[in-house]
């Protein structure tokens, strides 16, 4: 590798490093405020089954497409811990949501 090569991917890795250091502080910070509970159906982050709640983006804008951690609207307001089986529950309904909206 060049050693312009090596130098972007050594910026590219700190990028990421920095983006997983934030991300992880704003799920610590999601769970806190909701008392590490799904907030569908109240399963508890690392319960005798080892679950481990999702992070959901209530407004999803910015969360299309390369970059997305740092478009996302990560404010505190607009997420909310859930299990996988909510998470994906949300996701469904909210596709179909949109599904229904363009058909019509």
């Amino acid at each position: 590798m060049c050693p312009a090569c090596a130098q972007e991917a050594d910026r590219r890795t700190k990028r990421q490093h920095k983006e997983a250091i934030y991300l992880d502080s704003v799920r610590e910070e999601v769970l806190a405020k909701h008392g590490g509970q799904c907030v569908d159906c109240g399963a508890i982050e690392g319960a005798a089954d080892g679950r481990a709640l999702h992070i959901h983006h209530l407004d999803e804008t910015g969360l299309r497409g390369l970059r997305r951690t740092l478009f996302a609207n990560n404010d505190m307001r607009n997420l909310v811990p859930l299990c996988a089986a909510c998470h994906q529950r949300r996701h469904r309904a909210e596709q179909m949501k949109e599904a229904t909206h363009v058909a019509t």
